[in-house]
């Protein structure tokens, strides 16, 4: 069993490529054979709101390196790895977005997210969140949101999840649990780790019942008002609307004036940002906006780190 384990810490919400930290641990035969650990200066603003949560400040990584001088050191682990990552759609957009700006060199690789895989492994849990499940299977306690501390235990949630499914391969586990591999190609193509599901055409907030009994009433999504627009890039619909659900969010098909936040993928929040087209759904989210409703217009960068 050998794969490759990260997570990310950003600096904001705003921008996917601002990291602050990079938590890296690679698995061989099943045991941590190496870890790697470093401070990031993303140069740029940090977020106090995110701040709290990993605690990283701006002056702690004045004299860090940034992600392009860390690349000689992060690149070769990953290069035809098996990718672990726990909410992957939020760390491999991070990457790709990294890897695309920087133009850095890869040979490429696959991915999986331990927080999809463990929902099909251990259905009806009250949460997947990386501090939930790994209390769920009785691992160590671990410092969330340190990105070393993330990367080790999502490794370890992935080693049991293999187990568990009796997989011998990251390959067979995706297909066990009826994903498939995720891929960023050398050429940055991303390849989602997607549900190999029929998903029954488009669907609508009232097909989404969350798969979770308890909600954590401090997360930023809880009772909040969402709608989608447009094509996410890094999940697909259906995920990321449950992923909502999940967190005790309100999932709505149209933006109404009780409507918190409206989602909006890559695609069409860069053509509403330039001023060439905005849809059905920004027009009347801004109008609402501009009377007075507090809405946010949140490209799919943005809401990724919501989903914790």
């Amino acid at each position: 069993m050998n794969f490759v384990s990260l997570d990310f810490e950003t600096a904001n919400m705003r921008n996917r490529g601002s990291v602050c930290a990079v938590g890296i641990v690679v698995v061989r035969d099943g045991e941590v054979a190496e870890e790697f650990y470093s401070l990031v200066n993303p140069l740029d603003d940090f977020d106090p709101y995110v701040v709290q949560i990993h605690g990283i400040t701006e002056a702690m990584v004045q004299d860090a390196p940034t992600f392009k001088e860390l690349w000689d050191s992060i690149g070769p682990l990953l290069n035809n790895q098996v990718v672990v990552a726990h909410n992957a759609a939020f760390d491999m957009s991070v990457l790709k977005h990294c890897m695309t700006v920087h133009e850095l060199p890869s040979d490429g690789f696959h991915y999986l997210c331990s927080y999809l895989l463990a929902k099909r492994i251990w259905p009806g849990l009250t949460s997947y969140r990386l501090n939930s499940i790994s209390r769920h299977l009785e691992l160590d306690a671990f410092r969330h949101h340190d990105a070393l501390e993330d990367a080790r235990a999502a490794a370890l949630v992935f080693i049991k999840c293999m187990e568990k499914a009796e997989a011998a391969l990251a390959p067979e586990l995706a297909a066990r649990c009826e994903y498939r591999l995720g891929s960023i190609l050398p050429d940055y193509t991303h390849i989602t780790f997607a549900s190999t599901r029929s998903s029954g055409g488009s669907v609508r907030a009232s097909q989404i019942a969350p798969s979770v009994s308890e909600f954590d009433e401090n997360h930023v999504l809880y009772r909040k008002h969402v709608v989608f627009s447009g094509t996410l890039s890094s999940l697909s619909r259906r995920e990321a609307m449950q992923r909502v659900a999940d967190a005790g969010g309100l999932l709505a098909d149209q933006v109404l004036p009780n409507t918190h936040y409206l989602v909006v993928g890559s695609k069409d929040y860069m053509k509403h940002h330039n001023g060439t087209k905005s849809n059905s759904k920004i027009r009347k989210a801004e109008k609402l906006s501009s009377s007075g409703r507090k809405i946010r217009i949140l490209p799919e960068e943005e809401f990724l780190p919501l989903l914790g």
